[in-house]
């Protein structure tokens, strides 16, 4: 079963732009973490380390690509994030088309499963959260009306829209048979940045300056049985992984699926 990155888009014009893009794993060894794993998908250290040993919590984070890797490391489960930098000059970044930054970060984490698999997995997960920037909410619902044709939407006098489905499906990928999770949030939301700046001399005194940008979201998470016990055999994990990156991004760029 192959699910190309490539898709047609639909509507036609939309263009996605990625906030996020996310691969987790389900270790079969609880709360299993190395603190070399960053360098062996960067290339560098990170910048900073955390571990709340009572919680059984690691995190890591530092530059990869164009924005910064985050993973984070729970008890039954590592999640390696890629994301924009922040910056306080920039309302709401985001890394690019997710055609291309989800394959980015999907290919590195592959490469620590498979090449070198030092984690043995029994579930794994791919996620993408896009934005489509847009001038008015009417807009935003015309394009929601188009990717979710099951839905009623009234483009017009709708308001606070949050739409959530999950559309399980049974492949089978490089002779693995799993079933998949598909499961799509939409919304639609405005963006506020308030600025608020008290001069010292006059504590009392403010001036507050915002920025607002109007967004359809879509939030898209593809991950494998939560039932299954049993190792995912590191030969399987590409092929299972690389298809559930095809598989987030044609929801994105078809809408909800049947």
């Amino acid at each position: 079963m192959n699910h190309g990155h490539e898709a047609t888009v639909s509507p036609p014009g939309l263009l996605w732009e990625a906030r996020q893009a996310r691969v987790t794993v389900f270790p079969c060894a609880v709360a299993q973490y190395d603190n070399k794993w960053f360098e062996a998908i960067t290339g560098i250290p990170p910048v900073r380390e955390v571990t709340q040993r009572d919680q059984q919590v690691h995190e890591a984070v530092g530059p990869f690509g164009d924005g910064q890797l985050e993973i984070a490391a729970e008890a039954d489960r590592v999640h390696f994030r890629y994301v924009p930098p922040e910056s306080p000059d920039v309302l709401m970044a985001t890394l690019g088309a997710p055609s291309s930054v989800a394959p980015a970060l999907v290919e590195r984490i592959v490469s620590l499963l498979v090449d070198e698999p030092v984690i043995i997995v029994r579930r794994v997960a791919v996620g993408i959260v896009a934005v489509v920037r847009v001038q008015t909410r009417q807009e935003a619902y015309q394009y929601l009306a188009q990717l979710l044709p099951s839905v009623s939407i009234d483009a017009e006098g709708t308001r606070d829209f949050l739409y959530q489905i999950n559309r399980p499906r049974q492949i089978s990928v490089d002779g693995l048979s799993t079933t998949v999770n598909r499961l799509s949030r939409w919304s639609v939301a405005t963006v506020v940045r308030l600025t608020v700046t008290a001069p010292a001399s006059v504590p009392i005194q403010t001036s507050q300056r915002a920025k607002e940008e109007m967004i359809l979201q879509a939030e898209i998470d593809v991950n494998s049985d939560a039932d299954r016990t049993d190792p995912i055999p590191p030969r399987n994990c590409r092929a299972l992984i690389q298809s559930f990156c095809g598989l987030a991004l044609e929801i994105l760029n078809k809408g909800d699926l049947p």
